[in-house]
């Protein structure tokens, strides 16, 4: 359902209302762009902050320099929405100890990854519930100094019927993309429609 997830057209985003929201802190200067380093494709979505030019890095820093949030996508009641996408740390995160986020706006921040020390390219996945029809939109942040960056993000509902005995769910991810059910297969309680009882 996220189309521009693959960050690879700056007007597509914009067309579908990617936002993109910066924090004025003294002695941090900071920005979220399209880079040319990716996962895979040409580009991924790089967010930065680090000390202004001649300045030392502030101890602690209690907003969010910059942040970036999806453009909305309607979930249903009664849906699964399994979130996947792939994250790289370029820089270690530093005064802040939330570092990097990213979370949905199903379960808030609470529940958002985090990430603070360097690693290359691996992949996150979520699973939600949609208990009412809403709007479903993916934060992305640095909360600190630091360097991190987005790629392939994907949003696949997911229906499910429920029985007194199981439940299993139905949607097929288009061509080329993610299988959500390889990721809840794993998840107790759940399988496939063709699996054996």
């Amino acid at each position: 359902m996220l189309r521009s997830g693959d960050f690879e057209d700056f007007d597509t985003m914009v067309a579908e209302g990617w936002k993109h929201e910066q924090t004025a802190i003294d002695g941090v200067r900071a920005t979220a762009e399209l880079y040319p380093r990716a996962h895979k494709g040409s580009y991924s979505l790089r967010l930065v902050a680090a000390p202004a030019a001649g300045r030392d890095a502030p101890v602690a820093i209690h907003e969010r320099p910059v942040t970036v949030i999806s453009p909305p996508v309607t979930v249903y009641k009664g849906q699964l929405v399994y979130i996947s996408g792939w994250v790289k740390v370029a820089s270690p995160t530093s005064a802040n100890l939330d570092g990097a986020i990213l979370y949905d706006s199903l379960s808030g921040p609470g529940a958002a990854l985090r990430w603070r020390q360097v690693a290359d390219w691996r992949k996150f996945e979520l699973v939600r519930e949609v208990t009412e029809t809403t709007e479903l939109t993916l934060t992305m942040a640095l909360t600190g100094l630091g360097e991190i960056r987005f790629d392939d993000l994907e949003i696949i509902p997911l229906d499910v019927e429920s029985s007194p005995t199981a439940r299993s769910v139905k949607n097929t991810p288009a061509s080329g993309r993610s299988n959500p059910f390889d990721f809840l297969k794993r998840l107790p309680g759940f399988r496939g429609k063709n699996d054996p009882e």
